[in-house]
């Protein structure tokens, strides 16, 4: 079990250490019940103030290059994905 502070404190040195800010952007196609989508591709997004955009895991799925062309189109600076993506 993890604490709230736990997950607060884990959200700001993230944000801090890679230096997200009001014009970082972000793409994301992880479920938000997945701990890399949650805290990687919701939480620091909004707790950064930046845009992110998500993505469902079946476009992804069904065509990875889907999600490359989001980061292009967005222009995002950032994003949360496993190693096999």
């Amino acid at each position: 079990m993890i604490t709230h502070r736990a997950v607060l404190d884990n959200i700001s040195r993230i944000v801090d250490l890679f230096g997200f800010d009001l014009n970082a952007a972000g793409v994301y196609w992880l479920p938000p019940y997945h701990d890399m989508g949650l805290i990687g591709g919701i939480l620091v997004p909004l707790a950064a103030g930046c845009r992110a955009t998500l993505m469902s895991p079946a476009a992804f799925l069904q065509r990875p290059a889907r999600w490359l062309q989001a980061l292009s189109d967005t222009q995002a600076t950032m994003t949360t994905a496993p190693n096999f993506a």
